[in-house]
């Protein structure tokens, strides 16, 4: 079985992905896939086969092209305020129109529902029944271990790794606030995106409040 999954860095997909894992008796992780002549490679240029066991193939930043059979396209999503708020506070992930196009691309797509299976970060994050309800869909093993494990790769943009072992005491769903009232902030988050994450999320952050 081959987990195709999309998303923007930042976005909490990591913690996300070292949870399926664990929901598996058996699984291989690619980070920062790319497609490649009708093939899937990892980051380091190698070709990427199927196997007995679970594999994950991320794609960070990329739109969603779904070429392949046989596989599950997975978007994971976190809200614009959340994700630009841990954008700006890494120096790593750029920023900007391709940001917000690829961001938008993905949420659009979980509004429709298929080809993809959505995740809902914040609701993944906060609600042990939706964890539930999401690993059956992906047609996992529901233990939920590895829920508290902050992933090796990434860490925290705010935390680092201080709160491996007990990730759900981090304030990941209130990153923003520092955020308020920065004019940078605000120019990463168009008012599409503001409809979007209410679509969505069922969340929205007025500027200066």
């Amino acid at each position: 079985m081959i987990f195709l999954v999309f998303s923007m860095k930042r976005s909490g997909h990591h913690a996300v992905i070292n949870w399926m894992m664990a929901q598996s008796k058996g699984s291989r992780h690619f980070n920062n896939c790319k497609i490649k002549n009708g093939v899937i490679v990892s980051k380091k240029g190698r070709r990427v086969k199927n196997g007995k066991h679970l594999i994950i193939c991320n794609f960070e930043d990329r739109p969603v092209i779904a070429p392949f059979k046989n596989v599950k396209y997975i978007v994971i999503l976190r809200d614009p305020f959340n994700l630009v708020a841990s954008r700006l506070r890494s120096t790593h992930p750029k920023m900007g129109t391709i940001m917000q196009s690829t961001w938008k691309q993905h949420v659009k797509m979980a509004l429709k529902g298929e080809p993809v299976i959505d995740v809902n970060y914040n609701k993944w994050f906060k609600d042990v029944n939706y964890r539930h309800q999401l690993s059956d869909k992906l047609g996992l093993t529901f233990t939920d271990v590895g829920l508290d494990k902050v992933p090796k790769i990434g860490g925290s943009s705010f935390d680092g790794y201080k709160y491996d072992g007990r990730a759900q005491q981090m304030d990941v769903l209130n990153r923003w606030k520092p955020y308020i009232h920065d004019d940078r902030f605000w120019r990463e988050i168009d008012s599409e995106m503001i409809n979007l994450s209410r679509q969505y999320f069922d969340f929205v952050v007025n500027r200066g409040k």
